[in-house]
């Protein structure tokens, strides 16, 4: 009897085995970004939290630009995936993405990273930074000087979704001052209660009338920077405007 149930056990675990490695990387991470903060100087590792390692390529994209390690001694992919930055510096600030890939799919994971500078600025962000809200209003602010777009959630033109769609726009800028963000639709302002946070516009059950030209702007005393979105619900196109 026990030799027949260590068969079947043995069977269960082997189709398991199989199973996992015949399937596309997954996250193991509840969320699919996460914000880490540092201060320059300092050694550090971006996760790239993917089980199923097995014949998986790693890929990783600082502000969806490829990142090449060869002949660069301060960033290294290790073995399991994570990125090595030796000694951060402020510029290493940015949205970071891996990508896992293998025969069968791939995942991505996004990592903002902040470089902090001095122990004043840096204490502050930390205690304020909550890591199980990821549009926390202050848990994407970089020091920086003029506003840059740091990261959108939609990077192509037109967005096509259909009626009855909930989804949401996010637009992340780094400046320092820290930047106020406005939002326009067409033109107009858009009213905060349609707000997610600082940095993202929640649609809920879209309507024919939701869509149209959506445009963040990010602002301080230093300038301003925006970007445009462009939205057509159930395929219906729509003139743009521009701020």
């Amino acid at each position: 009897m026990k030799a027949v149930l260590s068969f079947y056990i043995f069977v269960i675990v082997t189709i398991f085995e199989v199973v996992l490695t015949q399937s596309p990387p997954q996250l193991v991470a509840r969320d699919a970004s996460r914000t880490q903060i540092v201060r320059p100087g300092t050694n550090t590792v971006l996760e790239c939290p993917v089980r199923n390692l097995r014949d998986v390529i790693f890929e990783w994209y600082k502000d969806k630009e490829t990142i090449m390690t060869f002949g660069n001694n301060r960033l290294r992919i290790l073995s399991n995936g994570s990125l090595r930055i030796k000694e951060t510096i402020y510029d290493d600030t940015g949205v970071y993405r891996c990508r896992a890939v293998n025969g069968f799919g791939s995942v991505e994971f996004n990592i903002t990273l902040l470089v902090i500078g001095n122990e004043e600025d840096y204490e502050e962000y930390e205690a304020i930074f909550d890591p199980d809200d990821p549009l926390t209003d202050e848990s994407k602010i970089s020091l920086t000087a003029k506003p840059q777009i740091l990261y959108v959630t939609e990077d192509k033109s037109p967005i096509f979704k259909p009626l009855g769609a909930t989804f949401m726009l996010q637009c992340v800028a780094t400046g320092y001052p820290k930047p106020e963000i406005m939002w326009y639709k067409d033109g107009t302002p858009i009213s905060n209660q349609f707000r997610l946070g600082r940095w993202a516009l929640k649609f809920t059950k879209t309507i024919s009338t939701d869509a149209g030209n959506y445009t963040c702007v990010a602002s301080n005393q230093l300038g301003k920077v925006s970007h445009s979105f462009v939205l057509e619900v159930d395929g219906k196109p729509r003139l743009t405007f521009g701020i």
